[in-house]
This record gives C-alpha cells, structure tokens and sequence, in this order.
C-alpha cells in the first residue's frame, strides 16, 4: 500500500487515498475513523459510512 501512494505522490496527480477495511458490514454503525498512518482506523464500517468519509474529504478538500 506504500508503494502504491508513492507511484499516486509522484505522479504530481492531486488525489486522495482511500483505504477501505471490511466493507461489507451492513449496519450503519457509528460513524468512521481515518488515520494518516500514525493510529489505527476501524476493523468495521458501512458503505455509508466510506460514502459519508470519502463526500467529506472532497468538500474539504482534503
């Protein structure tokens, strides 16, 4: 997965990462948590959920 962002940074391309772990949980659970490599992100999230993560990284601007 390192690699990988490396090739998109060097790439000069504006993107944004998006690693989504067990996406089949079919509950809307508790929101998301996101993680820039320095903590643990969740093991369990809704596709809401990774919809509601990834709408507010492109408003903001993330």
């Amino acid at each position: 997965m390192k690699a990988i962002e490396q090739i998109i940074h060097m790439s000069k391309v504006d993107w944004s990462v998006v690693r989504i772990i067990n996406p089949n949980v079919n509950k809307e659970g508790n929101g998301y948590a996101t993680s820039f490599g320095d903590t643990s992100g969740k093991f369990n999230v809704s596709r809401k959920n990774v919809a509601a993560c990834m709408f507010e990284a492109l408003r903001k601007d993330k």
